[in-house]
């Protein structure tokens, strides 16, 4: 649950630096303009791009149900672009929710606010359909720019 709202198509990033959370999305929860922090003048990185943000939003993140969830308070840097997914969660809220991630079994657990370890577990035909498509906007992106700047040598 983010906010209120139950939001599926999570891609759980152990490298990334932010938490995202996609402008289709944060408009489906009901979310609007005035919940943005807009002050800061940064760009994001996703991928091979830097974007401009919409803005910043801190927003309640649940994992689990009934006494077996854990919630914390997680900024989320909301993009009009899309991807296969709604959210992706960086490195930090994982480690906030003390979770730890097995993508061979496409699971998580996390201690619970019950002090329980409780398992979250994932769908693997919607890993390999979000997989498809990321693949397939990556290919688009390509074929559009010529080149991905991961192509190019670093010296």
């Amino acid at each position: 649950m983010i906010e209120t709202g139950l939001v599926r198509r999570i891609l759980v990033d152990t490298g990334a630096n932010s938490n995202i959370h996609f402008r289709g999305a944060f408009d489906k929860l009901g979310l609007r303009n005035d919940n943005l922090q807009t002050d800061r003048n940064e760009l994001t990185g996703l991928g091979d791009n830097f974007l401009k943000p919409d803005g910043f939003i801190v927003l309640p993140l649940t994992i689990g149900t009934g006494n077996q969830r854990k919630t914390i308070l997680s900024e989320f840097v909301v993009l009009k672009d899309s991807t296969a997914y709604n959210v992706i969660l960086e490195r930090k809220t994982i480690n906030d929710l003390s979770a730890v991630i097995f993508t061979k079994y496409l699971l998580m657990k996390f201690t619970a606010e019950d002090g329980s370890i409780e398992t979250i577990h994932g769908d693997r035909e919607i890993a390999v359909e979000c997989d498809n498509a990321s693949l397939a906007l990556r290919k688009r992106s390509r074929d559009v720019a010529g080149i991905f700047l991961a192509d190019l040598d670093a010296r």
